[in-house]
């Protein structure tokens, strides 16, 4: 049994979507200041670095975090690459595409895994969100901040898959990680009347 983390790593400065605040990690007490023990907070956005967005987030009348099933979080799930700039209706037809849970590897994981800045990030366009929307999927995840475009105002994916009660998985790093079936474990923090939540999200082979 392999177990591969595909969570991004937080810290002071990580990578974040533009409009939201930092990460912050801070240390209230360590031994290095003298004291006899260690003791830190962090303060974060509920969607910065790996996270689970919950209906709520852009359905007025949708689901927050407390009331996904659980077993959402945890079962099948199938990693598919996809070598195209958009998530499309059309790119998604060339794919088999089976089963609750999708994780899409593209690009995105290759240029962050080298440090990159992703500028023009690939993302489930509007007609890529409704064809996923009709295959009963439980989750989707994504190796970017968001499975929209980034200048993207609108945010289509993220209504129409939401709509559906759809979770979505974001900001996974999927580099190295190859296409095929895996155990998927990516269970969110129980935060009360919430629509997101950090998690770790691990795969298992």
């Amino acid at each position: 049994m392999k177990f591969i983390d595909i969570s991004i790593k937080n810290f002071n400065g990580m990578s974040k979507y533009p409009s939201l605040e930092d990460y912050k990690h801070e240390v209230l007490k360590d031994y290095s200041l003298g004291d006899q023990y260690s003791l830190s907070k962090i303060a974060m956005p509920m969607h910065i670095g790996t996270h689970v967005d919950a209906p709520y987030h852009f359905i007025e009348d949708g689901i927050k975090i407390q009331d996904i099933p659980l077993e959402t979080f945890y079962g099948q799930c199938a990693v598919i690459e996809i070598d195209a700039a958009v998530i499309s209706q059309e790119t998604l037809s060339k794919k088999k595409i089976t089963g609750e849970r999708i994780l899409f590897k593209t690009n995105n994981s290759t240029l962050q895994n080298k440090g990159q800045e992703v500028i023009n990030n690939v993302y489930i366009d509007k007609s890529g969100s409704e064809y996923l929307s009709k295959m009963g999927i439980k989750l989707i995840g994504i190796d970017y901040f968001s499975v929209d475009n980034i200048n993207n105002k609108i945010k289509d994916a993220h209504k129409i898959l939401l709509s559906k009660g759809v979770i979505l998985l974001e900001g996974i790093n999927l580099y190295g990680v190859d296409e095929g079936e895996y155990i998927i474990s990516c269970f969110p923090l129980n935060v009360m009347n919430s629509e997101g939540s950090p998690c770790r999200a691990i795969l298992i082979k």
